[in-house]
């Protein structure tokens, strides 16, 4: 059950930042005009707070 409540957990964080981006113009402007680029870009940086939140726990910081 744990397992869902972490599931839940990062769903609505999620939601929170995909409302804070369309709350932002240049956002909206970036994904009508390059919606491919601008989904990678946001992917990436999620994948980069995950790396990053990954090493912080193990004790270990990324290279400056």
């Amino acid at each position: 059950m744990s397992k869902l409540w972490d599931v839940m957990e990062m769903a609505l964080g999620d939601a929170g930042r995909a409302e804070m981006l369309f709350g932002d113009p240049h956002t909206r402007r970036a994904l009508r005009n390059d919606p491919e680029r601008t989904l990678q870009v946001f992917e990436l940086r999620d994948l980069a707070v995950v790396a990053a939140r990954r090493q912080a726990a193990a004790g270990t910081r990324l290279p400056a």
